[in-house]
């Protein structure tokens, strides 16, 4: 299994917040979504009887991830037209992993025994990048990258993908990555054995 270094529930799009709530009730799950334009609280739509994992803003719009289902909803949209649902061909897996990089929002799942990446920009879904099938760890973006510790041969090595390709850097920790990988100082921070 990966580990999701992050989710969100809220986003901004131009200049309004967004929020989504999950309740568990007698029927299941129940999601909607919010708006707040810093004085009044709006509910915007339902979202379906499924948990929200993750919302991102992409070129204008909300890409709103439930589980291995993903929704875009477009403000500037005419009403009752404003939310749809995009078809990933995942139906089994959930997405994970999520990052935003040049104004697309990353992820990743598992399909056919590997990892794949994709990215969303709002409209169009990428083709997934084979990851292989060994467990990745906290995924973040830093100088125009995307980075992640992928575990292999008792280490975990650091991978990062340019847009193009992916490319291992042959560096790696030795021990158990602890907590997300973070940009301190404009440097990758790893934190492992109780070091850092």
């Amino acid at each position: 299994p990966t580990q999701v270094q992050k989710t969100k529930k809220m986003a901004v799009v131009d200049g309004k917040l967004y929020i989504t709530t999950t309740y568990y009730g007698g029927s299941g799950y129940q999601s909607k979504l919010w708006s707040y334009d810093g004085s009044t609280m709006t509910e915007v739509t339902d979202l379906a009887s499924r948990q929200v994992t993750h919302i991102e803003e992409v070129g204008s719009k909300l890409a709103i991830f439930m589980g291995y289902y993903l929704y875009v909803y477009d403000p500037s949209a005419a009403s009752g037209s404003r939310l749809s649902q995009i078809d990933t061909d995942n139906k089994y897996y959930y997405f994970q992993n999520f990052v935003a990089y040049d104004s697309k929002v990353y992820f990743t799942y598992w399909s056919s025994n590997s990892f794949y990446l994709k990215s969303f920009d709002g409209s169009t879904l990428s083709s997934g990048v084979d990851l292989g099938s060994n467990p990745l760890y906290f995924i973040v973006a830093y100088n125009s990258k995307i980075y992640w510790l992928q575990y292999s041969s008792s280490n975990y090595y650091l991978y990062y993908y340019d847009g193009t390709s992916v490319t291992n850097t042959n560096k790696y920790l030795p021990y158990w990555p602890e907590s997300p990988t973070t940009v301190l100082d404009n440097k990758l921070t790893f934190f492992a054995n109780n070091q850092i």
